[in-house]
């Protein structure tokens, strides 16, 4: 994996916080998604990409770190995660979760965009479940982001892709 300057990656579980006092604002029509998969032809498989599970960032004002996940929840559904982490609470702060599928060539948006977002905090956590059909690979698109005093800082993540079985 190629490492940026600006990343530490690492390879440990980790648990992400409550949402605490932020209130949560959800641009998309619904947090909940379905997917279809086509089972017809075995895909190739997706090639790596860089992947951040947990990122520090340096040369930002306000953006300190985020955290990422994917999970399986059970049959045909899956959970993205996200926290983002400012260094002081600022005037908004969030996250926008997308679900992106390998089609055999490229990766493609799977889900419509969630934008979550809660005010006057340094935390925040994000999350959506997403409907999928067996047989796909699947990854999170989030965007974190914030805006204080005018000054908007974004980072964009990808969480490891994930075969639905």
């Amino acid at each position: 994996m190629k490492k940026k300057s600006q990343w530490i990656s690492v390879a440990v579980t980790f648990g992400l916080l409550a949402a605490g006092s932020a209130e949560a604002a959800s641009d998309s029509a619904a947090a909940d998604t379905t997917i279809s998969a086509s089972t017809s032809a075995p895909l190739a498989v997706p090639p790596s990409s860089p992947i951040q599970p947990f990122g520090i960032y340096t040369g930002y004002v306000y953006l300190s770190s985020s955290s990422d996940s994917l999970q399986l929840l059970g049959s045909g559904s899956l959970s993205i995660t996200a926290s983002t982490f400012a260094k002081i609470p600022v005037d908004t702060i969030g996250a926008k979760l997308q679900l992106e599928q390998w089609n055999g060539k490229d990766w493609v948006a799977a889900s419509a965009e969630t934008n979550q977002k809660g005010s006057r905090v340094s935390t925040y956590r994000a999350a959506t479940t997403c409907y999928v059909t067996k047989g796909g690979i699947y990854r999170a698109k989030v965007t974190h982001y914030l805006v204080h005093n005018g000054l908007a800082e974004q980072v964009v993540e990808y969480t490891e892709s994930l075969y639905n079985y």
